[in-house]
């Protein structure tokens, strides 16, 4: 098993065409071979002017190097306008940079 952690900014374009920078904290780990759905799980804690929230990925290497990935996963919200909030979330990338979708959905309770 090997881990990993990062963190950094990325820039958010919002379905409205606003505009946010996101700072988030990662940490992955990778899956035995044995008994895995995808080679890694990721969590990212982030945050912006509006809140705060967390992104659970699984993630697949997509290249033989191991440097190409596709994740998909959960989002959940935890403080401001996120609050009370789930959605989904993908990424694709490859060595530290990429594109990914969100979606955001209000609570149904």
């Amino acid at each position: 098993m090997v881990g990993g952690y990062w963190s950094g900014t990325s820039n958010v374009t919002w379905a409205d065409g606003s505009k946010s920078t996101d700072k988030y904290t990662c940490v992955s780990t990778s899956q035995p071979t044995n008994a895995k759905i995808f080679d890694s799980h990721v969590i990212c804690d982030g945050t912006n002017s509006q809140g705060t929230y967390s992104a659970v990925f699984g993630c697949q290497f997509t290249s033989k190097d191991m440097q190409s990935t596709g994740c998909v996963g959960g989002l959940t919200g935890r403080t401001g306008k996120y609050a009370g909030m789930g959605g989904t979330i993908t990424f694709a990338g490859r060595g530290g940079t990429g594109s990914g979708t969100g979606t955001w959905s209000k609570p149904t309770n």
